[in-house]
């Protein structure tokens, strides 16, 4: 569930002020630099950052001292219910300079959200599912040993999967897609 999405640009005395959010929220940095801080650490995000801070994070997120207006992408996200104890649980904010990377699908998300129909609900979770992958595929890629997948197979994984989004495909036909082992995919 995305109750809250967008694309949009911000003044020079932007800032949220402290909150704590029910949903997890998901940024992406177009241009200039926006500053947060959370967990007692500040931090800046640079264009091109992905950020994801998790529900109950108390965070605040302002443009830095004398910055100019930046543009980004925002989605608030709620995931599904699960049964108590089997909710996976993130704690820690997530940030990655290579956010630059998953802006297509962001773009795509938000025209899935702003224009919905009847595969919306499909698609969405098509495409966090995407954003996810990526997710963790860079928070657990080994130091110099796997290669992840590079902007043209996560095109042609995300035009396999468009059309067959209620079938489901299969780890197996994942990969076979990519030209990869089941295992390594």
């Amino acid at each position: 569930e995305v109750p809250i999405h967008g694309r949009g640009r911000v003044g020079p005395r932007w800032h949220t002020g402290q909150r704590t959010l029910e949903e997890h929220t998901f940024y992406l940095v177009r241009e200039r630099e926006m500053e947060g801080r959370w967990a007692g650490e500040r931090h800046l995000f640079g264009a091109g950052t992905f950020a994801w801070l998790p529900a109950g994070l108390p965070h605040a997120l302002w443009i830095p001292r004398g910055g100019k207006p930046f543009s980004f992408y925002y989605y608030r996200v709620r995931f599904p219910a699960f049964p108590r104890g089997e909710a996976p649980h993130w704690q820690r904010a997530y940030l990655d300079d290579a956010g630059a990377e998953v802006e297509g699908l962001f773009e795509h998300l938000l025209g899935t959200l702003v224009q919905p129909s009847r595969q919306t609900p499909e698609r969405v979770r098509h495409l966090w599912c995407l954003i996810l992958l990526w997710v963790l595929e860079r928070r657990t890629k080994p130091a110099d040993t796997a290669r992840l997948l590079g902007p043209a197979e996560k095109r042609r994984l995300a035009a396999y999967l468009e059309p067959r989004l209620a079938q489901r495909p299969s780890p197996a036909e994942l990969a076979a897609v990519l030209g990869l082992s089941p295992g390594y995919f």
